[in-house]
């Protein structure tokens, strides 16, 4: 560049910077005048317009003797030059674009206001440009951003000639450019870039930092967390915009685990940015003395005086950045405060395990919390520090990842693991074996000479829990004795969402259980307080006493074996009231969050450990297997005391909310409980002879657990699982009980509601036949045990599709317990209401609706109107409204208005009150909401009634599976949806999938079961629908088949002679039609799908949704 050309360029740039600063001063008077809102707008003009005039002047001072045939400039200073010019002619189109708006909001009346009226024009064409003003201002913002740079550029290297202090403007360098990148995505980038690169050029070429003290060196394996680095460091960018002329003090902490990489991490951050900072600093925080050693050496390197207070009062002082690392600030009682020191220049990191030092945090997120790495980084370390370069297989990252499972993700962890893959004392396909073995062999060679000088390097991950867990342990206070026990009874528990719930319902619950028992609560239903149980117990005299013999020599069993709880669960059993033991927990609790042994989670009040500090927990080489039996006995106990039997759990946890917090821990406490079991075995075989294994026996206490963990189970959907722990509660209590003993035969009802909701409805209705019998001969047929279990029977016989039987059972039962029972008994509401289900499958609507209204209206006098079986009842009754409905739609079209109507009021009504007692994610919220579905498809909307059973069918399949008959019947209903949408091709394929046989095989009491009926008969009105006569006749043909199959040999129902009625008809209408040639989409008259709802479907009408706690288990809660 020759100096004429220079000489021409800078003249040009005083030139544009004089016309603009008279420009902005016009228009901000101009503005000013008429609107005082926009004021933020013209002191952005004000501030370009001061760096301009700082531009001119630095061109006056360091380039006009250029002019005079001085060497040219040099590139770089060229190259800012430009940038400035193009800055500046952006400015100057910017100016114009704004110069245009204002002339658009000013009018043609002047920039003064003349009146009311053009003020209101000059205000509604201003709101008008609110868009564009803002868009100009923030482009002025840019602009002025990137002049700043410019400008402390060019002072920057016209410093360097002059001067060698060029740091404070290295520093304002660095803060603006951070500044200018967060606004590379608003506008105008190619200028930003611009000044962005000759700014970042200069400022790589800086040695701005003189002091670079941290704790240890970055690992050369350093991974992961960069988001992290980055937040941080647009944290402390964004604290120097932000507070600009606000002095605080820039703080943020790292709290987490030992072996996090918290001090690692706030390494690496200082090394990426060494240059920002005249000096990094470290202070040891682990001990008070070691604190005032790093002080000291601070106050040396800064050349003050050799104390701490020195140290502080430099740094407070400085006009220099710096960055203080305050490391390893993990003492609970440590007052970190005084470690900080003031002033605005610096940023203070703070490494510690204990969370309430977050507090201290005071830019961008104000603190991080490390646990784990993510699972792609862990495995990353995982590769490298075990210098592992193989391929990334699928094989090779599943054994990876499972690894880092294993490991808990913690970086410490993962790095010695690496190290051992390394040293080559395993591979990566057997590293968990080998790690499992380690621990074993560690426990055992301590346990043998106390110490163990040849512990894997890996183990030095544990040292640091260990030295916490001891200090716990040497104090002899009740807040760190309750810690430590708390530690170990959660190192069984699983070690994700403890709930403090649990350890509430702990104790509450068995107070609970204790008044309802001194209070004489019946928590089983044998109602022997009727004005007959005398005479009923006279009559089995032998099988009562037995039963009483039976209960004693129980009990008494029970009272043998010794409650294992810890010290703060039993001292809160007897005595301190509930505030008192809830604030007690509370300090232990917090003692432990405070040392990062458990972590706190606010949302949910639960509490979680690291799996690393879980596994040493349990299994430090202090804690021998027999310690590890009675912790997990403990924590047997502590999950048992949570659980309450019905029917007081049903009112106490109405939605299984404590139930579905608890699953998770007591399968860990079972799996742990097996694995200490094997163990005891196996030492047993080591040190004695082998004796011949005597059957096992399990205790009346766990046989207690097994039942109460059943109903965690099933209450939450793994009906699986709670009929294997039911099926040996039923085998203990019959070996010690009896096979009639109530206990036993509680058991067995409750292993046939698992059975049902796997949809083995036959296996469920032989159980209960069973139990029926037993009863019926041990207390005759009038007790009121044989009378409640007689109506259970006919409800499964209606699940069955055994109408006639099921009518009959009910019918007698029914007579029994008005006579038996007293009035206020639900059960005579409840076998009315299961009557009236019965009558209306058969057709005879009017019966039912009779029954139906009878017993809710009973159970609402006994119960409540807004009582869960209330509320199943007149959900039931609805539906019986919205079928009469049906039935009288063409005879009597008010009486059918009428009975919809009242059907929708009820079943709105039962929705509300589901959804306000037990939320929208409850099965009987789905199945209440699945009623108002169908009556509203019924009203004309099916629309909404089909985007509900969208919804629900998905939730419903994931709780029970595809086969379940509660799922099938609703996929049924769904199709019926469809084709009143004329949404003929999904309809079909949902019916040809549900109307299969094999998706009854395990329901059916025959060869075919009459919910397939439904399927059946609504798919020939998907095909006549769509003109596919043949098809239509052949499964007309087929349902006749399977009608006549049952007719033949049994006893008739009018539902199996109307139904047979029916299909014989339209096999004739279909014939007509054939015969006709007529084909299409025929609107041929048909029987409303939802009349023969009642038909065949025996189930639907209480499974739509019967997931735990719903449908027919909803029904059955009394079995327990």
């Amino acid at each position: 560049m020759d100096p004429f050309s220079v000489v021409v360029g800078v003249g040009s740039l005083v030139e544009m910077s004089v016309q603009l600063g008279k420009y902005l001063k016009d228009v901000y008077e101009a503005a000013a005048s008429f609107e005082d809102d926009i004021g933020s707008l013209f002191r952005e003009m004000q501030d370009l317009d001061s760096v301009n005039k700082s531009i001119e002047q630095l061109h006056r001072t360091e380039a006009a003797d250029y002019i005079f045939g001085l060497p040219e400039l040099p590139r770089q200073d060229v190259e800012v030059w430009q940038n400035i010019a193009n800055t500046l002619k952006k400015c100057s189109e910017t100016l114009a674009d704004l110069r245009k708006v204002l002339e658009a909001i000013i009018g043609s009346s002047g920039v003064k206001v003349t009146g009311r009226r053009d003020g209101i024009k000059k205000h509604l064409r201003k709101q008008a440009k609110d868009g564009e003003l803002e868009k100009i201002r923030l482009k002025l913002s840019v602009h002025r951003e990137s002049l700043s740079v410019s400008l402390t550029l060019l002072n920057l290297m016209y410093t360097q000639k002059s001067s060698k202090d060029t740091q404070l403007f290295g520093f304002r360098l660095h803060k603006q450019i951070a500044s200018l990148q967060a606004r590379l995505s608003s506008t105008d980038t190619d200028t930003l870039h611009d000044s962005l690169h000759s700014a970042t050029a200069v400022a790589s070429t800086l040695r701005l930092n003189k002091h670079f003290d941290t704790p240890k060196a970055v690992s050369s394996i350093y991974t992961g967390r960069k988001g992290y680095l980055d937040g941080l460091k647009q944290a402390f960018d964004s604290s120097h915009a932000s507070r600009e002329g606000h002095p605080t003090h820039k703080r943020f902490v790292v709290f987490g685990l030992g072996g996090a990489g918290k001090t690692q991490f706030c390494c690496k951050f200082a090394s990426d940015n060494k240059q920002r900072f005249w000096g990094v600093f470290t202070v040891d925080a682990s001990s008070p003395s070691n604190a005032q050693q790093s002080f000291i050496a601070i106050a040396k390197a800064c050349g003050t005086d050799p104390n701490e207070r020195a140290a502080k009062s430099w740094l407070s002082s400085s006009d220099r950045p710096w960055l203080l690392l305050i490391d390893n600030a993990d003492d609970t009682e440590l007052e970190i405060e005084q470690y900080f020191p003031d002033g605005e220049h610096g940023l203070t990191l703070i490494t510690t395990r204990n969370p309430d030092v977050k507090m201290h945090g005071t830019i961008g997120r104000r603190f991080y919390h490390f646990e784990r790495l993510d699972d792609e980084e862990a495995s990353e370390l995982l590769f490298r520090a075990a210098d592992n370069n193989e391929p990334r297989t699928p094989k090779v990252m599943q054994l990876a990842s499972a690894i880092t499972k294993k490991l808990g993700a913690l970086p410490l962890a993962l790095i010695h693991a690496g190290n051992a893959i390394k040293a080559r004392y395993c591979k990566l396909n057997n590293y968990i074996p080998y790690y499992e073995r380690s621990w074993e062999m560690i426990r055992q060679s301590q346990n043998r000479s106390g110490q163990n000088e040849d512990d894997p390097e890996y183990m030095k991950v544990y040292a640091s829990y260990e030295i916490v867990f001891r200090g716990l342990e040497a104090i002899n206070l009740q807040r760190y004795n309750d810690a430590v026990q708390i530690l170990k009874l959660f190192s069984f528990l699983h070690y994700e969402n403890i709930h403090f719930d649990i350890l509430i319902a702990a104790v509450k619950y068995p107070r609970i259980q204790r008044e309802a028992d001194s209070q004489g609560t019946k928590l089983t239903n044998s109602a022997d307080s009727s004005s007959h149980a005398f005479k009923q117990y006279l009559n089995a005299w032998r099988t009562q006493l037995r039963i009483m013999v039976d209960s004693l020599l129980l009990r008494q069993f029970e009272n043998q074996n010794p409650v294992v709880l810890p010290t703060f669960l039993r001292d809160a059993e007897l005595s301190s009231p509930p505030d008192d033991f809830n604030v007690r927990l509370r300090e232990a609790l917090h003692l432990l969050t405070r040392l990062s042994l458990i972590t706190h989670y606010e949302a949910s009040d639960s509490y979680s450990m690291h799996p690393l500090v879980h596994t040493w927990v349990r299994q430090r080489p202090q804690m021998k297997v027999r310690d590890q039996a009675v912790w997990c006995e403990a924590a047997l106990h502590t999950l048992s005391r949570c659980i309450l039997l019905p029917p007081l759990n049903e009112s106490v946890d109405p939605r299984g909310d404590l139930a579905r917090k608890l699953l998770p821990h007591i399968v860990s406490v079972g799996k742990l409980r097996r694995k200490i079991e094997l163990e005891f075995a196996r030492k047993r075989c080591e040190r004695l002879r082998p004796w011949p294994a005597l059957e096992s026996c399990i205790s009346p206490w766990r046989a207690m657990f097994l039942a109460k963990s059943a109903i965690v189970y099933t209450q939450c959907g793994d009906f699986v699982e709670g009929e294997a722990c039911l099926r040996i509660v039923t085998d203990f209590n019959q070996r010690f009980l009896g096979p009639n003993h109530p206990r036993t035969e509680r058991a067995k009802l409750a292993v046939s509601d698992c059975l049902w909701h796997q949809c083995r409805v036959t296996e469920a209705a032989d159980v209960h036949e069973q139990v029926f019998q037993a009863n019926q001969q041990t207390l005759g047929p009038d007790h009121p045990r044989t009378l409640r279990l007689m109506a259970r029977l006919g409800e499964s016989r209606r699940q069955q599709g055994r109408l006639a039987e099921s009518i009959e059972l009910l019918t007698q039962a029914m007579i029994g317990m008005k006579t038996e029972l007293p009035e206020t008994d639900p059960a005579i509401y409840q076998a009315l209401e299961q009557l009236g289900i019965s009558l209306r499958a058969c057709f005879r609507f009017e019966e039912a609706r009779q029954h139906q209204e009878n017993a809710a209206a009973g159970l609402k006098h006994c119960l409540g109107e807004t009582d869960m079986k209330t509320l199943i009842a007149t959900e039931e009754l609805a539906i019986t409204y919205k079928e009469l409905s049906s039935v009288h739609k063409n005879s009597n079209v008010e009486l059918s208005h009428r009975y919809l109507q009242t059907a929708h009021r009820h079943a709105t009504f039962v929705v509300e009150q589901c959804k306000k007692q037990l939320g929208d994610k409850q099965p009987e919220t789905w199945m209440a909401q699945g009623t108002l579905g169908r009556i509203k498809a019924e009203m004309g909307d099916v629309d909404e009634a089909e985007s509900l059973f969208s919804t629900i069918l998905p939730v419903a399949a994931r709780h029970l599976g595809d086969h379940h008959l509660g799922v099938l019947s609703a996929r049924n209903h769904h199709s019926k949806f469809l084709i009143q949408q004329k949404r003929y091709g999904e309809a079909e394929a949902f019916l040809l999938d549900i109307s299969r046989p094999d998706r009854y095989k395990t329901a059916a009491f025959i060869s075919d079961h009459p919910d397939r009926w439904d399927a059946l008969w609504t798919l020939v009105e998907c095909y006549q629908k769509q003109g596919k006569i043949d098809r239509s006749l052949a499964t007309c043909n087929e349902l006749l088949e399977a009608v006549e199959a049952i007719r033949q040999g049994r006893k008739q129902t009018e539902t199996s002679s109307t139904f047979w009625k029916m299909i014989l008809e339209k096999i004739a209408e279909l014939k007509a039609i054939q015969g006709s040639g007529i084909a299409g989409d025929l609107s041929v008259s048909f029987a409303p799908p939802n009349t023969y709802v009642g038909v065949c479907n025996t189930t639907s009408d209480t499974q739509l949704v019967a997931t735990p706690g719903a449908g027919e288990l909803r029904l059955r809660g009394s079995t327990w």
